[in-house]
C-alpha cells in the first residue's frame, strides 16, 4: 500500500514537471513568433519606405529629363548690357581687331592663346598689361600696343608665326622675356620716339639706353651684324631664327647672352665670344649645325663649364632630339 502511495506521488511529480516544460515550450514559442511577427512588420515598413523612395527619384529624373530637353531647344539668353568688367572678359569670336571689349585693363595669361586670331590685332586704349602668352600661338599679321600699356608679359606673342609688324606706344616699361620668340615672319618692330624705356636701331629692340638686346626681327636682320658698345646683356632669344645673319661682332662690353639667343641662326659660320662674357645661358647656340664654329675665351671645356656652366652647349638635332654637347664646332681659343 505505501508502495503504491510512492508510485502515485512520483507520477504525480513527473505529470508536473511535463506540464511546466510544456508550458514553457508554448511560452518560448510565442515570444520568437511575436518577435518574428515584429521584425517582418519592421521589414515591411522598411520596404515600403524605400519603394517609395525610389518612386520619387524616378520622377525626379524624369522632371530633369523634360527641363533638358526645354534648355535644349530654348534659344540661348542674349548678353546682359553691362559694363565690362576690368578683367579679361571672355573671347569673341568676332574679328581681332574687336575681340578685346573696351573697358578691360588687364589681360590674363594666355586669355587669347591659340584661337586662330587672324589679321591685324590692335589693343584698345585702357589696357593695362597684356598678361604672359596672352595671345600666343595665334595667326595675327600686325599689332599695335596703345600708349596706355605699360607691361607686355613673358611670351606674349609666342609663336605668331604670321606676325610681321609689332608697334609700341609709349607707356611701356616692362617687355617680358621672349615676348616676340617663334615669330618667324617678324620684320618690323616701331616704338614711339616719346616712349622713355624703350628704342629701335638698324630695326632690331633695345632698352633705351641701348645697354640690353631685347629682339631682332628675323625676317630684318641679315648679313654681318655689328652691335653697339653699349650692350651688355644680349636677351632671351635675342636673335632666334635670324637664319639671314652671316655674322655677328659681340663688343667686349657684352657679359651676359640670354636663353636661345642664337637658336636658329642657320647663317653664321662663326662666332667669337669675347672674355667679357661671363654667363651663357641654355640653348644658346640651339639648332646649330656641324658646319658653324663658336668660339669660347677659354682654354678648355672644363674651364668653360667653371664659369658658364653646361647648359650653354644644349642643343636640338635635326629631327629636334635633345643632345647635352653642341653640334657646332668649339675652338677653346683661350683669353
Amino acid at each position: 500500500m505505501k508502495r503504491n502511495e510512492e508510485t502515485h506521488t512520483e507520477a504525480r511529480g513527473s505529470w508536473r514537471i511535463q506540464t511546466i516544460y510544456s508550458s514553457l515550450c508554448i511560452a518560448l514559442l510565442l515570444i520568437f513568433a511575436s518577435v518574428f511577427a515584429a521584425c517582418e512588420k519592421k521589414a515591411d515598413t522598411q520596404v515600403a519606405e524605400l519603394q517609395a523612395k525610389l518612386q520619387a527619384a524616378e520622377a525626379a529624373l524624369e522632371a530633369a529629363k523634360e527641363d533638358n530637353a526645354s534648355s535644349d531647344s530654348a534659344p540661348a539668353p542674349s548678353a546682359p548690357a553691362t559694363t565690362p568688367a576690368t578683367s579679361t572678359p571672355a573671347p569673341s569670336t568676332s574679328q581681332s581687331s574687336s575681340i578685346i571689349p573696351a573697358g578691360t585693363t588687364r589681360i590674363a595669361e594666355r586669355a587669347y592663346a591659340n584661337m586662330g586670331l587672324t589679321g591685324s590685332l590692335t589693343i584698345p586704349d585702357g589696357v593695362i598689361i597684356i598678361g604672359s602668352g596672352a595671345f600666343a600661338e595665334n595667326k595675327l599679321t600686325s599689332v599695335t600696343i596703345p600708349n596706355s600699356v605699360t607691361t607686355i608679359g613673358d611670351s606674349a606673342f609666342f609663336a605668331c608665326e604670321s606676325l610681321a609688324s609689332v608697334t609700341i606706344g609709349t607707356g611701356v616699361t616692362s617687355i617680358g622675356n621672349s615676348a616676340f620668340n617663334g615669330c618667324t615672319s617678324l620684320a618690323s618692330i616701331t616704338v614711339s620716339a616719346n616712349n622713355p624705356n624703350y628704342a629701335v636701331e638698324n630695326g632690331i629692340l633695345y632698352d633705351k639706353v641701348k645697354t640690353k638686346l631685347i629682339k631682332a626681327p628675323p625676317r630684318k636682320t641679315s648679313g654681318n651684324i655689328t652691335l653697339p658698345p653699349t650692350v651688355t646683356s644680349i636677351g632671351e632669344s635675342a636673335f632666334s631664327n635670324c637664319t639671314g645673319i652671316t655674322g655677328i661682332n659681340i663688343p667686349a662690353s657684352v657679359t651676359y647672352i640670354g636663353m636661345s639667343a642664337f637658336w636658329g641662326c642657320t647663317g653664321i659660320t662663326s662666332i667669337i665670344i669675347p672674355a667679357s662674357v661671363r654667363f651663357v645661358d641654355q640653348y644658346a647656340f640651339g639648332s646649330w649645325t656641324a658646319a658653324q664654329t663658336i668660339n669660347v675665351p677659354f682654354a678648355s671645356q672644363d674651364e668653360a663649364a667653371a664659369v658658364w656652366e653646361f647648359a650653354w652647349r644644349y642643343t636640338y638635332d635635326s629631327d629636334g632630339r635633345w643632345m647635352e654637347n653642341q653640334i657646332a664646332k668649339i675652338n677653346y681659343v683661350g683669353n
